[in-house]
């Protein structure tokens, strides 16, 4: 019996050794900084790339006049095959990105971050904060724009069961299968703090429960 369970005891252990050794070793990857012109001397965020790997959406900030807070604007940058670099981000502008509106609520600092590029790439989800509210408290929800005909549309609120008047949602992120939309909300009901939830298209032009 304990010959036996030596013996399993090894096998697991080759078996073990063998998976390991065809797992990437993370110590060999290199971390390194991304670099200018997207890093700059301010705050650069959340980022998606197109499928080819040749656009990158990111979030990110010119200077520190734009308002109070941390607010970002969503920028798109593009790879240069022929110099081998990224070329300078260019903010999306409006409608995309939302100036503040701090006269309506004091929450809306014109916060857009947080892209999310479909595989496709015609559309983008994203977390802005330009329908947040005081009372009841909700700093954020998840957008949508899509482009049509070479331009971006203006964002829609992705709505109920995806955006909630309390749960300030946040980080979207579609899944390999193209319709599965992921999001993480602070809504009643979860495990605390913020918890992760997904969603599928009903078939009638809204989502199924998350």
């Amino acid at each position: 019996m304990i010959k036996s369970m030596l013996t399993a005891f090894a096998l697991a252990a080759a078996l073990s050794s063998q998976v390991n050794a065809q797992q990437p070793n993370w110590v060999e990857l290199a971390v390194h900084n991304f670099g200018a012109p997207v890093n700059t001397m301010w705050a650069e965020g959340e980022l998606s790339f197109a499928a080819d790997g040749t656009m990158v959406y990111c979030s990110a900030r010119q200077d520190m006049a734009v308002a109070a807070g941390d607010p970002k604007d969503l920028y798109i940058a593009n790879f240069n095959s022929e110099t081998g670099t990224w070329d300078t981000p260019v903010n999306m502008g409006m409608p995309v990105n939302q100036p503040p509106a701090t006269d309506v609520d004091p929450l809306r600092m014109g916060d857009d971050r947080e892209p999310w590029i479909t595989a496709d790439g015609n559309t983008i989800y994203f977390r802005s904060d330009r329908l947040a509210t005081t009372t009841p408290r909700n700093n954020h929800d998840v957008f949508v724009t899509r482009k049509v005909n070479g331009t971006w549309s203006t964002p829609e609120l992705v709505g109920y069961p995806v955006s909630t008047t309390e749960g300030d949602e946040h980080c979207p992120a579609v899944l390999q299968d193209g319709e599965t939309l992921c999001f993480a909300s602070r809504r009643a009901g979860g495990y605390g703090g913020s918890d992760i939830y997904c969603v599928k298209p009903d078939g009638n032009g809204s989502w199924g429960d998350a």
